[in-house]
C-alpha cells in the first residue's frame, strides 16, 4: 500500500520510519528538555540559574531542530536498509544489492558499502552452499566439504552448511 505524494510515492512502512525517527529525536530532547524547563521556570528572571537554563534550552531547541532537519533522510535510510535487510533473508541478493545502491543517492556511501559487502557476502555463501548440495547429490562428499569450508561461519546459510557437514561426516 502506497500514498503519492507530491515527488513521488511514500510507502506506509516509510511513514513508519518517519514517525519512529520523529518519536524518537522528541524523546531524547525531550527527556533533558522538561526538567530543565521546570527548573527555568522557577528561577527568578535575569538570574544567573535562570540565564544559564534559558541557554541550555535554546541549545537543546538548536539540537532538536537539526534533528528534525535530518529526519527525512535518517527514514529513507531507515527504510532501505530494512528493505535490503528483507530481501537478503528472502535470499533475493540481487534484488538487496540494488536497494542498497540507493543509499549512495541520501550520500551514505559509507553504510551502502558496508551493507554491499554483507550482500555480496550472503550471496556468495548461498552459492556455496548450493554448489556443496549438488556435488553432496552427485556423491561428491569430499569436495562437497571443501565447498562448505568456503561459507563463513557469520552467514545466514553457516546454520545450513553446519547441518550438512555433519551429515556428511557421518557417511
Amino acid at each position: 500500500m502506497s500514498v503519492p505524494v507530491i515527488g513521488g510515492v511514500v510507502t506506509v512502512g516509510l511513514v513508519f520510519h518517519y514517525i519512529f525517527e520523529f518519536l524518537k529525536a522528541t524523546f531524547f530532547v525531550g527527556i533533558v528538555f522538561i526538567p530543565v524547563l521546570g527548573f527555568w521556570l522557577r528561577k527568578p528572571r535575569f538570574s544567573v540559574p535562570w540565564i544559564v537554563s534559558s541557554l541550555v534550552l535554546a541549545g537543546l531547541l538548536v539540537l532538536y531542530g537539526r534533528l528534525l532537519i535530518n529526519l527525512p533522510i535518517k527514514a529513507q535510510t531507515r527504510g532501505i536498509v530494512s528493505e535490503g535487510g528483507a530481501l537478503v533473508a528472502e535470499g533475493r541478493y540481487d534484488e538487496a544489492i540494488e536497494e542498497y545502491r540507493k543509499l549512495e543517492a541520501l550520500g551514505k556511501t559509507e553504510d551502502m558499502q558496508s551493507y554491499l559487502q554483507n550482500a555480496y557476502r550472503e550471496k556468495e555463501a548461498a552459492a556455496n552452499l548450493e554448489q556443496a548440495r549438488q556435488l553432496a547429490e552427485a556423491g561428491r562428499n569430499e569436495e562437497a566439504l571443501e565447498w562448505l569450508a568456503r561459507i563463513p561461519g557469520n552467514t545466514r546459510a553457516a546454520g545450513e552448511a553446519d547441518a550438512l557437514r555433519k551429515s556428511l561426516s557421518k557417511e
